[in-house]
């Protein structure tokens, strides 16, 4: 069993003491723990503080009511890859250069082999680790998705830092506990990233959760959405031991999000495929720990970019320069003031096909537009007025269409922050295919 670890009042109370010893005028301000925690594919809706009352996540509930809650967060991407790699970095896709992840080419090379191709965090653009452990922090992490590897640049910056292919939460969870009596062991501040599977597909029917009567309701892919729902329970109750056994509450800045959610037959398919509708980019995002105002809740359209600024800001870090994230600092301790207008994107690339295609998205307050480059294609949605994106006013308001198309395709001519890395291809019978495939990964 991992030693807990030390509350931050005992902890601040024992510097005060030796401060004091030393003859310290006063004693320094000990910066928190951060535990980030990104559960995989979870979309907003399926939360029981973002409406829905069929989903058991008491836990998660818990960090909502002591935290503050974005009822307007983005995905960067519908793609793990880009999307992480956006929270890692503060940018946005088009910045950072990672458009897909593990992705498999169809294509025939030499000997009638597949190629696969790996972008990767560029080495010149620093991370939410790095920055963390430059400021003196000991860096934690373990992933469940293939797509969040060394191998992509996500490990840099880490001390400890281990990747697990779809083992599950409670795999991920034993992974993590292994950490607690290192984590336990110094006066150091600690960064702890946490990125769950659960529940991606495959999607798992978890006792007791699993509803079978909804599984049998008269809807779209109902079997599979009450698995889905029995995975976020599952995910749940394994974080609410591990935060208890690494005594991780109060005294530490949480920050639970996801990378990007999941369709269940909202715009006629399953899954995260090449979209860019709100079930595929509106994202849980909670912030809890001292000096955030609990219970709170904003409305402030809001992205995973946004993390890596407001992590810094809220524990005392250097501000980075030229990221596209802006810290949220002023809306977590109570701030009534806005960011401003501020556009927020998403963008999700097919670099498989030839020439590669892209899907872009821009909103502004309530008007959302998605634009297909490659088709010449604009579709735009108020999401007051039609949250669930089922009626395109392109048509009907052309005005507004032409002016986020204006906006959007300014963003898109902006030039790449750094030159775009890949890492070294897998080979096509690397064991690691097979987990793609099983994932979806492998088209």
């Amino acid at each position: 069993m991992t030693s807990p670890i030390a509350s931050g009042p005992a902890r601040a109370a024992l510097l005060a003491i030796a401060c004091l010893s030393a003859g310290c005028a006063e004693p320094e301000l000990r910066r928190p723990n951060v535990v980030v925690v990104v559960i995989d594919t979870l979309r907003s809706d399926r939360l029981p503080f973002y409406g829905c009352e069929s989903t058991h996540a008491p836990f998660l509930t818990s960090i909502a009511e002591r935290g503050l809650v974005f009822d307007e967060a983005w995905a960067a991407s519908s793609w793990t890859a880009p999307s992480t790699a956006s929270l890692f970095t503060g940018l946005y896709p088009d910045q950072h250069g990672v458009k897909t992840g593990l992705v498999v080419y169809e294509r025939t090379v030499e000997r009638g082999r597949v190629e696969l191709r790996l972008g990767r965090i560029p080495e010149q653009l620093e991370t939410l680790p790095e920055r963390f452990k430059a400021a003196g922090y000991r860096t934690f992490g373990v992933a469940d998705n293939p797509n969040v590897c060394e191998r992509l640049g996500f490990a840099e910056g880490f001390d400890h830092f281990e990747t697990l292919d779809y083992a599950g939460a409670d795999a991920l969870c034993d992974v993590a506990r292994d950490y607690g009596e290192e984590l336990a062991s110094s006066d150091a501040p600690f960064l702890l990233y946490l990125h769950l599977m659960d529940p991606h597909s495959p999607y798992h029917e978890r006792a007791p959760w699993f509803d079978a009567e909804a599984a049998t309701a008269q809807r779209p892919y109902a079997a599979e959405l009450a698995a889905y729902d029995s995975e976020i329970a599952f995910a749940d109750e394994q974080l609410a031991r591990l935060f208890g056994e690494l005594d991780l509450g109060d005294d530490e800045l949480v920050v639970l999000t996801a990378d990007h959610g999941e369709e269940f037959g909202d715009h006629g398919s399953i899954g995260h495929d090449f979209k860019l509708y709100e079930e595929l980019l509106a994202v849980p995002l909670v912030f809890a720990g001292p000096g955030i105002t609990g219970g709170g809740r904003s409305a402030e359209p809001v992205s995973l970019i946004d993390l890596l600024p407001t992590l810094a800001d809220l524990c005392g870090l250097p501000p980075a320069a030229d990221l596209d994230g802006r810290s949220l600092r002023g809306i977590l301790e109570g701030d009534t003031a806005t960011l401003g207008e501020r556009l927020v994107h998403a963008e999700r690339t097919r670099e498989n096909l030839d020439p590669p295609r892209t899907l872009s998205a821009v909103r502004d307050g309530r008007m959302k537009l998605i634009s297909d480059l490659s088709k010449d294609a604009l579709e735009l949605y108020d999401l007051e007025r039609d949250p669930f994106e089922l009626r395109d006013i392109e048509k009907t308001s052309p005005e507004v269409a032409r002016g986020l198309l204006v906006e959007l395709r300014s963003f898109e001519r902006r030039g790449a922050r750094v030159e775009r890395q890949f890492a070294v291809p897998l080979d096509p019978d690397d064991e690691s295919l097979s987990v793609l495939e099983r994932l979806g990964y492998v088209r």
